[in-house]
């Protein structure tokens, strides 16, 4: 395998994270492929970037998830995409579905949360645990900040967030937000080439930066 990179990137629709996502993992390795969960949009680009693609559909329990990437990493793949990974988070079947079923035939939150939090702990290893690089795509969602000013407590739209749990960016080495303009940014980096806070287009500055950051050292003869 090349070197190990995980990578996460996020953003709101039409923002382009597929055709980048696909594009990035042929910069890391040459044997792509997709765990697809949005009705196969990776299959729009597979002439220009190659991939096997995976069709993942509900329910989107994070085991599915883990053997999809176990499966990739036995199969000889040298990057996994999943496209996307929010349904794992918040749709069927996902760990905010599977609390919401769980209140609802009377389980109290705590309870719920020490079911369902394992079992999202343990997609996290698998990501970390195998020598696979892992993409992963997550959909961009609104937030709502609660705010006072004269008299009056309201919702205030707030940033966008990612539509997976908080603090997610720990599991991952390079964290990108792309915009609707195509601008991406480096909301966490520990590549050299990538600077942290960094911004720059979605085109091939992007992936000559992360090309630069996965080659093998030079040896000085």
């Amino acid at each position: 395998h090349p070197a190990k990179l995980n990578l996460a990137l996020w953003g709101p629709s039409g923002a382009g994270k597929t055709y980048t996502g696909l594009a990035l993992a042929h910069q890391i390795g040459q044997r792509v492929a997709v765990v697809d969960t949005e009705h196969r949009a990776a299959s729009l680009y597979t002439a220009r970037f190659p991939a096997d693609i995976a069709e993942v559909l509900p329910p989107y329990h994070p085991a599915r998830f883990m053997d999809a990437i176990e499966a990739a990493a036995q199969a000889g793949y040298d990057v996994v995409l999943l496209d996307s990974l929010s349904p794992e988070w918040d749709g069927p079947g996902g760990c905010l579905n599977q609390i919401a079923q769980a209140r609802a035939k009377g389980t109290k939150p705590p309870q719920a949360w020490a079911a369902v939090t394992p079992q999202h702990d343990a997609l996290l290893g698998v990501i970390n645990r195998l020598p696979i690089s892992v993409i992963v795509t997550f959909r961009e969602k609104p937030r709502l900040v609660l705010t006072t000013g004269d008299g009056k407590t309201q919702f205030e739209e707030g940033d966008p967030t990612p539509g997976t749990r908080e603090r997610f960016e720990y599991e991952y080495d390079l964290v990108l937000h792309i915009n609707a303009q195509h601008v991406v940014h480096a909301v966490k980096s520990r590549l050299f080439a990538v600077p942290e806070g960094g911004r720059m287009p979605a085109d091939q500055s992007l992936l000559n930066a992360v090309h630069a950051a996965m080659a093998p050292a030079e040896v000085p003869s």
